[in-house]
């Protein structure tokens, strides 16, 4: 396992085409920005074996284009 710190805005590259920006944290939780190509799935690992229709949700007009975990 590769072990790395960021701060806030930093980012973490994977692959060239994946990127893990550091929104922010409370507390124990850490708010992680992921900017992918649109076929790539991203899932919170609790929900690998749910149904896509039932661990993924739609993204709001409102939102960025990034996905959140």
């Amino acid at each position: 396992m590769l072990v790395l710190s960021r701060r806030i805005d930093e980012s973490i590259v994977i692959d060239s085409n994946i990127e893990l920006k550091i929104l922010g944290w409370q507390g124990e939780k850490v708010k992680i920005g992921i900017i992918a190509p649109p076929e790539t799935k991203v899932k919170r690992k609790e929900t690998i074996g749910v149904p896509d229709e039932v661990s993924e949700r739609t993204p709001t007009e409102s939102e960025p284009t990034r996905r959140l975990l």
